[in-house]
């Protein structure tokens, strides 16, 4: 519409430029009426059918120009002017060094599709591979009031201190001012970015911790997705015989081992001392639910559940071993389905972890968190453009996208063809929607220092430190936390 506008515009002032033009011509021939009518005609109906050319110089014209009419359309013209050209910076966190990866195509794809949309923003992408650098990068940037304008971050305990130091922008007016990114935002998936009645944070799925099986393995040495311990035991025997790792565990980033020692917990003691851990803050970490976790999970390295050195791993080596089938199992995130469905196809499977010996803990439990939030930084003075690209970000199609590869997105009245969907993200989808009992990932309930803490502590047990002894370190540290 912009460019068709500044055309008629150019058209009309040139035409009225013959206008005047045929005037002085009109003067030096003595003035010819009837020429000057039918050339006045002429040149009207050549500005209205945008022919600029075709009324010769030589023909005379209406002597009485309107010149407000000309001055009129120049204003016009200067009214007009290209959008003011800006920079937005935007952090994330996406494995540039995998081209496969579902989700780095996305995001990348995302800033593409947008600058293409929007000439006149151009955005500045800076990306930290590893998620524990992405993570103290940003409280480090953020503590030194250095927020960029757009960003990725979490929820719950991680978020609070961003929002409490007043590092973050409310979101709630730019939500209540753009009809089409209000229609897709479920409130329901807002509880953990919300503080004092204010969204902070737009989260964009519903992340499941469950464990990936390939179907084709456990079938060729006999087994089937093991429901207790100890056929969990029997297949980590198994798979390790026949020298296949049974687990792709590579906890260098250690908050990636604390999701199978919450596994264990949580079918063990059941959702109450889970509550009194997360919710509560009142966890006493040195005592017997905790010690208890803390031995099977032990037990699980002695039995040769992981590879050597898993502890050195970095955790794209981890998925990489489950793709190319050098392990068996993954205990990972939904993140992870786009890139396991490409790998495996028909031989992906999914399973909630065991049940533990007179566990009280039940099937329906799932490890879940919303995750992936998106925030604008409070000290942006890119707010328009920062609100446009989280506007496009949960767009009808961007979120289509994500949603037939097998993200269980947390926006809603997404059209998607679910007949698109893998058979295990597909199960997955429903039992998540369907848990009555779903357990918030503790690291991040437990905010950026005791999440380090338990993170470290797990690493550590894997490790085959004492447990009694870092339990009690745990327990310290979250005891001066909690208590100041």
């Amino acid at each position: 519409m912009r460019v068709f506008y500044v055309k008629f515009t150019n058209i009309t002032i040139y035409s009225a430029q013959i206008v005047v033009e045929f005037k002085q011509n009109s003067d030096n021939s003595g003035g010819k009426d009837m020429k000057k009518v039918l050339c006045t005609l002429l040149c009207l109906t050549l500005s209205f059918s945008f022919l600029a050319v075709g009324c010769g110089s030589k023909t005379a014209t209406d002597t009485k120009t309107d010149a407000s009419t000309v001055q009129t359309e120049k204003s016009a013209e200067q009214t007009v002017k290209p959008a003011e050209q800006v920079t937005l910076r935007y952090w994330d966190t996406v494995n540039d060094a995998d081209a496969t990866s579902f989700m780095t195509k996305w995001k990348l794809g995302n800033i593409e599709l947008f600058q293409k949309e929007n000439p006149n923003i151009k955005i500045e992408f800076t990306n930290t591979p590893n998620g524990d650098q992405y993570l103290n990068k940003i409280s480090t940037e953020l503590a030194a009031n250095n927020a960029p304008d757009y960003f990725m971050t979490w929820v719950a305990g991680r978020l609070e201190p961003f929002v409490k130091a007043n590092r973050l922008l409310p979101l709630n007016d730019i939500i209540d001012s753009n009809a089409d990114l209000k229609a897709v935002i479920n409130p329901a998936n807002l509880d953990t970015t919300t503080f004092d009645g204010k969204v902070y944070a737009l989260p964009t799925e519903l992340a499941g911790e469950f464990v990936y099986y390939n179907k084709a393995l456990f079938k060729k040495f006999n087994l089937e997705a093991p429901k207790t311990w100890d056929e969990l035991l029997n297949c980590v025997k198994v798979l390790k015989e026949n020298k296949i790792t049974p687990f792709a565990l590579a906890n260098k980033d250690p908050w990636i081992g604390t999701v199978i020692f919450m596994g264990i917990f949580n079918r063990i003691n059941g959702a109450e001392e889970y509550k009194k851990t997360a919710f509560d803050k009142q966890a006493v970490f040195n005592t017997d639910p905790y010690t208890k976790s803390a031995e099977y999970l032990a037990q699980l390295v002695k039995a040769g559940a992981f590879t050597n050195n898993f502890n050195s791993l970095d955790g794209a080596e981890g998925t990489t071993m489950f793709k190319q089938g050098k392990a068996a199992m993954d205990y990972n995130g939904s993140w992870a389905m786009p890139d396991y469905v490409t790998a495996l196809g028909a031989d992906l499977g999914v399973f909630n972890w065991v049940d533990m010996p007179d566990g009280k803990g039940t099937d329906d439990a799932w490890l879940m968190l919303p995750n992936g939030a998106y925030s604008i930084g409070a000290d942006t003075k890119q707010k328009d453009a920062s609100a446009k690209f989280m506007s496009f970000m949960f767009r009808q199609d961007r979120q289509k996208e994500l949603a037939e590869n097998g993200f269980i997105i947390a926006a809603k009245d997404i059209k998607f063809d679910e007949s698109k969907l893998h058979p295990a993200a597909a199960f997955v989808a429903k039992s998540l929607s369907a848990s009555k009992t779903p357990v918030l990932i503790w690291d991040v309930m437990l905010g950026n220092n005791i999440g380090k803490e338990l993170n470290l502590a797990t690493q550590a047990i894997f490790g085959g430190a004492d447990i009694k002894k870092t339990l009690e370190k745990l327990n310290s540290a979250a005891n001066a936390e909690w208590n100041q």
